[in-house]
C-alpha cells in the first residue's frame, strides 16, 4: 500500500519533490518505487523523488495546468501497489526587465536595452510592447 501526499501544486519553474511510503506484508518489504512522468518511467529506491525546473521540462511538464504522476511500489517478492498523484502547476507571470535608460528626460532617439523572460517554455516567445508620451504613440 502506498501511502502520503495525493496532491502537489508549485508554480511554473519551480522544483518539486514527491513524498510517499510504502508498506507490504510482514513477510516482505517494499524494494523500490517506479514513478510514470508523462509516460516517462524512472525508478528510485525510496518513496522520495525530486525532479528540478530542467528534468519537468524535459518530461513535457512546461506550462500551467494539472498532470497526473503514476507510482507504484514493488515488494521483495514482486508485489505492487500503484497509485496516481495529481501535479498542480500554477502559472508564473513573465519578468521583464529594463537596463537602461535608468532615468530622466530624453529627447530625438532613445535606445532602451531590455531582458524578458518566463519560467514555462510553452510560453515562449514573449510579446513586449512599449509605450511612451503617456500612452499616446506618436
Amino acid at each position: 500500500m502506498i501511502s502520503g501526499q495525493t496532491s502537489y501544486t508549485i508554480a511554473e519553474g519551480a522544483n518539486v519533490t514527491f513524498s510517499l511510503t510504502g508498506t507490504t506484508d510482514a513477510i516482505a518489504g517494499v524494494s523500490g518505487f517506479v514513478w510514470n512522468i508523462n509516460g516517462s518511467t524512472t525508478g528510485t529506491s525510496t518513496g522520495l523523488l525530486s525532479l528540478t525546473r530542467s528534468q519537468l521540462q524535459s518530461s513535457g511538464i512546461n506550462n500551467d495546468g494539472t498532470y497526473t504522476i503514476g507510482v507504484q511500489a514493488i515488494d521483495t517478492i514482486g508485489n505492487m501497489s500503484t497509485r496516481n498523484i495529481t501535479l498542480i502547476v500554477t502559472n508564473t507571470a513573465p519578468s521583464l526587465s529594463l537596463s537602461s535608460p535608468s532615468t530622466g528626460i530624453y529627447s530625438g532617439a532613445l535606445t532602451i536595452t531590455r531582458t524578458a523572460s518566463d519560467p514555462a517554455s510553452a510560453d515562449l516567445p514573449l510579446n513586449i510592447i512599449i509605450s511612451y508620451n503617456n500612452g499616446i504613440n506618436s
